[in-house]
């Protein structure tokens, strides 16, 4: 909550000490190569960037796992959006710069199945999947996709496109990757397609 949220800033303010949010994906390997070729001019300008996270059907204690506390807005504020998209929107952000955000839309939805005992057990009242549109102040705008359970067999991985070069950020699954990373840009009238050995560049 925003009052859980300043107690810990004046609390850090109070002992002298740094605070620090543990978003693992600022820390991994394609976060480090996406900001290497950023840096290093090779997408050109900015433009736009998607963040996705899905799961087929994995929503907290209704689909078979994990609390009911993931599942209720007095306990977690919300659902798939603050549970997954975090993450993901975190990493983007970074990687944009930390754009100042001029305007958001977007829509939650509880539309897929249930077994109605755990419903009423849980008593579910979250987002299952989240679905928005950022504009930022300089022009440069996100889609963002979040889902605990969709119809669907996946998404790619979340991307940012540049004026002369985009990137795709490998999509997971819970922790572990389904896809490469990859860089896209086109040298002499010749598109290229290119995925790297993250773990080499990082030594």
């Amino acid at each position: 909550t925003y009052r859980d949220g300043l107690t810990m800033v004046e609390m850090a303010q109070e002992c002298g000490k740094m605070l620090h949010i543990q978003l693992g994906t600022l820390y991994r390997n394609e976060t480090k190569a996406a900001k290497t070729l950023i840096d290093a001019g090779k997408l050109g300008k900015l433009y736009h960037a998607r963040s996705t996270g899905f799961r087929r059907r994995g929503r907290p204690f209704v689909d078979g796992y994990g609390s009911r506390m993931f599942t209720r807005k007095e306990f977690a504020n919300g659902g798939a959006l603050l549970d997954m998209g975090v993450y993901h929107i975190a990493q983007l952000l970074y990687l944009l710069g930390m754009p100042e955000v001029a305007r958001i839309s977007g829509k939650l939805y509880q539309e897929m199945d249930m077994d109605p005992k755990r419903r009423e057990e849980s008593g579910f009242d979250v987002e299952e999947s989240g679905m928005g549109f950022v504009r930022f102040a300089g022009g440069v705008s996100m889609d963002i996709i979040e889902a605990w359970s969709l119809h669907l067999d996946g998404f790619e991985g979340s991307s940012i496109s540049g004026s002369q070069g985009g990137i795709r950020l490998p999509a997971y699954s819970d922790i572990h990757p389904k896809s490469a990373f990859s860089y896209h840009t086109t040298i002499c009238d010749m598109d290229f397609d290119s995925t790297l050995d993250l773990n080499a560049m990082s030594e």
